[in-house]
């Protein structure tokens, strides 16, 4: 399993991301839970992706040019009960599916909704 999501930018704080899987499937699948990104140099970041993963290089090629880089741990990754872009767009008709990912606190509706939709459907 992976441990760190690497990023060049990225919140100095845990948080919750919810995963959309694009074309074919066009549906929520996933909850991820982050611990406190470590922030360091390019060079650092690398390091922590070459011994998670063995491919430092890709992530310095990554961070190439920036003065730091995030180095976010995973604490929990879970698949959840798929919401379809069809659900999602019925009940938040201005939703367009990211392209990387985006801030769900700047949609407090649709983040209430999935947090209260996951509990729901854990019990």
């Amino acid at each position: 399993m992976k441990k760190y999501e690497f990023r060049k930018k990225y919140l100095n704080a845990p948080s919750i991301a919810f995963i959309y899987c694009p074309s074919p499937d066009q549906k929520i699948r996933g909850m991820i839970q982050f611990d406190t990104p470590i922030i360091g140099s390019p060079e650092k970041i690398a390091s922590i992706s070459q011994e998670s993963t063995g491919e430092g290089d890709l992530t310095a090629e990554y961070l190439k040019g920036k003065k730091q880089g995030y180095a976010i741990p995973i604490m929990e990754w879970e698949e959840i009960k798929p919401l379809t872009l069809h659900e999602i767009r019925f009940l938040f008709p201005n939703f367009v599916p990211p392209q990387s990912y985006y801030r769900l606190d700047h949609k407090p509706d649709l983040l209430e909704f999935l947090l209260k939709r996951h509990l729901k459907a854990e019990l």
